[in-house]
């Protein structure tokens, strides 16, 4: 605004104010600095479906940053499920039990004014900054080169879920060359050969803004009676195993699966006796699995595997039959094997029954309808609470040393 002295101690009036004179007057402008350094603010918004789709993101998969355009870069970091995008909510999910992290990260001289992450929830789960908790929409004042939210709770439960829709961020500084669109990622054809193996929904392509971790669990083939060692950039599997291409590499890639023979070896006593792997399942589409029940107990038996369900409280029975067969909340689960148990892949009706069933078992790795747990080989035997809701599968998968 003016003031009639120049260190504003005068008569001041408001800026576009209408004043009387009668005579001559002198006034001063008075200024005050911009929060953010007088520059031009850009804001830039993220619709996850939209995303999801212009870089081909699969369902069920883990994806752990998002690059917003040439300054803002969003990373999910947690455990293996933190960051999954899921096409039934068309969302980009992040997990409490996980103690996940979400950063938004400025380019070095830009300043964000202000982040609103809109989202839902799933048992109970909030956003939170600094341990206080963010509505989905409410708009977070930062000015500062980063910051970092993660997930709590507003009841009492410890399995909360926050599942992102969309992003927006306010910054000043920069450029963006898109305006307040993403910017689109360039990519590069990715060719991953298994050898046999099997890989569900290989990627054929990597972003040079990304790059891409070859090491996480979704890009770990199987093959039965086989250990899989590596990926390798030679048919031959000479030298050393390639874990990652690294951000801003370019060019197309291509890469071979190494394999071991599954073995396992005791030499205790001075004995070596080699111990072969066996993958067996066992179905619950037939009845006629479903060796034992009463309203306590069902057991279920197939190719040697043994699946005893005990009754969870007094007020919750057993479920009769029902194809898949249905395994109720609180109730326990026992898995036995007639050797040590390496492995076992729960394959459930729905993503739904399997996000309940991985929540229930810690450290499992939830893809679409599937639940894998990996043991250390030192039992026969597998046991577990279903803390999540009722649970139907389809089958389970277990691998054993003989």
């Amino acid at each position: 605004g003016w003031n009639t002295q120049a260190d504003g101690q005068g008569t001041s009036y408001a800026d576009k104010a209408s004043i009387s004179v009668t005579g001559n007057i002198t006034l001063y402008a008075q200024w005050e600095e911009n929060a953010t350094g007088g520059e031009e603010k850009t804001t830039v918004n993220v619709s996850i479906k939209e995303y999801a789709t212009t870089n081909d993101w699969s369902d069920a998969t883990q994806y752990t940053t998002i690059k917003m355009d040439n300054n803002i870069t969003v990373t999910a970091k947690g455990g293996g499920n933190t960051g999954k995008y899921y096409n039934s909510g068309s969302d980009w999910r992040i997990y409490q039990t996980e103690t996940p992290t979400v950063t938004v990260q400025a380019e070095e001289g830009i300043v964000i004014v202000s982040v609103k992450i809109t989202y839902t929830v799933n048992n109970t789960g909030v956003l939170t900054h600094n341990n206080n908790n963010i509505t989905s929409g409410d708009v977070v004042t930062v000015n500062a080169n980063s910051v970092v939210f993660s997930v709590g709770n507003t009841g009492t439960s410890t399995k909360g879920q926050v599942r992102i829709t969309a992003i927006e961020v306010v910054y000043s500084g920069g450029s963006s060359s898109e305006g307040s669109q993403p910017e689109t990622p360039t990519e590069y054809k990715l060719t991953l050969n298994l050898n046999e193996g099997t890989l569900v929904n290989a990627p054929t392509k990597y972003y040079v803004e990304t790059g891409i971790d070859l090491s996480t669990p979704e890009l770990i083939p199987t093959k039965e009676g086989f250990k899989f060692v590596g990926w390798f950039d030679n048919a031959e599997l000479n030298g050393n195993a390639i874990t990652e291409i690294t951000a801003n590499t370019r060019g197309d890639k291509e890469f071979w699966a190494k394999w071991e023979e599954n073995t396992n070896t005791d030499n205790e006593g001075g004995n070596e006796e080699e111990k072969n792997e066996t993958t067996v399942t066992l179905s619950f589409a037939d009845e006629a699995q479903r060796t034992s029940f009463s309203t306590s107990q069902q057991v279920w038996e197939q190719n040697n595997i043994r699946l005893t369900n005990n009754k969870g409280s007094s007020t919750s029975n057993v479920a009769d039959y029902a194809n898949p067969a249905r395994f109720y909340k609180s109730s326990e689960i026992i898995v036995e094997a007639p050797g040590n148990i390496t492995k076992i892949v729960f394959t459930c009706s729905s993503t739904g029954y399997a996000e309940d069933l991985g929540s229930s078992i810690s450290g499992s790795e939830v893809s679409g309808s599937t639940v894998t747990v990996n043991l250390d080989g030192l039992s026969t035997s597998f046991t577990f609470t279903l803390t999540g809701g009722q649970v139907r599968m389809v089958s389970i998968t277990v691998t054993y040393y003989e």
